[in-house]
């Protein structure tokens, strides 16, 4: 019997341990949405039809597109026709800008952050000649988001890094379109 009692008292903990997991554990509702995952806070709330131009600079290189005719164009640093596609959804990522959240409310010491000078300024014009700057920093640590302030807000939020890559990319490779090749 003695052999047995061991083997018992492990058996009745479980039994125990299930119970409890049953009755308690298992009604327990689980976390909401909103709980799980942070809700995205709007920086710009714009349509991609809204803009009228894109001005990039970083340092000494800048880049300016426009809407003109129903077509992009870039018009600095050289002139040309911009690509359509890769322009237009650029645009409307950056239309509908959101921030992952609001790491500082008032930003101090901005050159840790790749704010002094900001590593990108990007200024969006409306066709109603409203414009909004945002001054781009460096990349977090993990290389998922980027150190953003929009002028006139003391605030230091951080916005996924996909949504702000191409301005960067295009800065020093603009986008023109691509020049058809001769069929044969």
């Amino acid at each position: 019997m003695k052999r047995w009692k061991n083997t018992l008292i492990v058996v009745a903990i479980c039994i125990a341990l299930a119970a409890y997991v049953l009755l308690f554990e298992v009604k327990r509702e689980p976390p909401t949405d909103a709980q799980a995952t942070p809700t995205p806070l709007p920086l710009l709330s714009l349509t991609v039809n809204e803009i009228k131009s894109l001005h990039m600079s970083a340092g000494e290189r800048t880049l300016r597109i426009e809407h003109r005719q129903n077509e992009w164009r870039i018009v600095e640093p050289d002139e040309g026709i911009a690509d359509p596609v890769e322009v237009h959804i650029a645009a409307d990522d950056l239309a509908r800008l959101t921030a992952r959240q609001i790491l500082l409310e008032q930003v101090a010491g901005r050159e840790q952050y790749g704010l002094a000078p900001a590593s990108l300024t990007l200024t969006v014009t409306t066709y109603t000649d409203a414009q909004v700057r945002l001054h781009i920093g460096r990349q977090t640590p993990d290389n998922m988001a980027y150190y953003v302030q929009l002028d006139g807000d003391p605030r230091l939020y951080l916005v996924n890094q996909y949504t702000l890559q191409p301005f960067f990319t295009w800065i020093d490779a603009p986008p023109y379109q691509p020049t058809p090749t001769p069929s044969q």
